[in-house]
């Protein structure tokens, strides 16, 4: 692989050990052979997109005299839109939509390729549209709001030295709004993990972003158990602590492993992460903004390293949670 193509990956990092060559290898090749197929997608969307404007065009042409002089549609009695509105409406509508969909399955499918090569290098198995796998664990838990629509994409799970994990993306939304006026708002948006836990423990610790007395309080009153104060302030100053066994949640929160809690939420965003102990699993939620584990859209060249190395970034995530917080130390953690 020559310097141009190299990509641009913390190569001192232990877990990308031999990613060069997979890349060459496995990953570039796979690209290359999708590039075809943006080509011929990207080609058939200008086509349709063409048509769609020129039959739109003629379509106003032959209905202008529905349309009032500077308006796109001609009122009723009512003030609602006339039919000629409707009909130039639906006409762009189907073709948009055509052009965009096929766009959209194509991004669907070199992303899903791309994860899957990505996600094999770490030994890794991977899902593009998992369900609502194992969410519940996060809401008996309370590391997500209240909802009722829930989406979720992109599972990875495996071992990552030596520690069990799962990951996936999950998208809640809650309903608003009376019966008359109502509608849908998203509530949450965030990586969800978990993690086997090198000690073993039978109650529940809820670690939570501090984020006032009023609001703490608020929160914490859904939780199961008890405010646990610690002796450390730095981590009391980015969280609250509730658990249904005040000892049990001493021995997990030692000092040396607050202090990796508080290293890791900084290097997240100090106010995003949160934890729980529970069912012999650590739980975190890592609330993000923008989708993840997507590579880029198809305006840019499927080929283009950026996509690989825009992944790679975020599977840090995992590693950085699991070498931060020790995970795989089997004795004092």
């Amino acid at each position: 692989m020559s310097v141009h193509e190299q990509l641009e990956i913390d190569r001192s990092r232990p877990e990308l050990a031999g990613f060069d060559d997979y890349y060459a290898n496995r990953i570039s090749p796979r690209l290359a052979a999708l590039a075809s197929e943006q080509r011929k997608a990207r080609t058939w969307a200008a086509w349709i997109s063409s048509i769609g404007l020129v039959v739109t065009a003629v379509l106003i042409w032959s209905l202008r005299r529905h349309y009032h002089v500077g308006k796109w549609f001609e009122p009723g009695d009512d003030g609602r839109p006339g039919w000629a509105f409707w009909v130039t409406a639906a006409f762009v509508a189907s073709w948009l939509g055509t052009a965009i969909w096929k766009l959209m399955e194509l991004k669907s499918s070199v992303k899903g390729s791309l994860l899957k090569e990505v996600s094999a290098f770490f030994g890794f198995e991977y899902e593009q549209r998992p369900g609502s796998h194992n969410l519940g664990e996060f809401s008996a838990a309370r590391l997500v709001p209240s909802y009722d629509r829930a989406r979720t994409e992109d599972r990875f799970s495996g071992c990552h030295a030596g520690v069990d994990f799962e990951l996936f993306e999950c998208f809640l939304s809650a309903e608003t709004g009376s019966d008359e006026d109502r509608g849908s708002k998203q509530v949450y948006h965030g990586l969800l993990f978990s993690f086997s836990f090198p000690k073993a423990f039978s109650g529940q610790t809820v670690v939570l972003k501090d984020q006032g007395r009023m609001l703490n309080f608020l929160k914490g009153w859904k939780h199961s158990g008890e405010r646990i104060k610690l002796e450390d302030p730095r981590f009391e100053k980015h969280f609250e602590v509730w658990g249904t066994d005040p000892i049990e949640a001493r021995y997990l929160l030692t000092p040396t492993f607050m202090e990796r809690v508080v290293e890791l939420a900084e290097a997240f965003g100090s106010s995003k992460l949160e934890l729980c102990f529970r069912n012999k699993r650590l739980l975190i939620s890592v609330p993000v903004v923008r989708n993840q584990f997507e590579g880029g859209g198809m305006l840019t060249d499927v080929r283009s390293k950026k996509r690989v190395e825009i992944i790679v970034r975020e599977f840090t995530r995992l590693f950085d949670i699991v070498n931060t917080l020790k995970l795989n130390i089997r004795t004092v953690v």
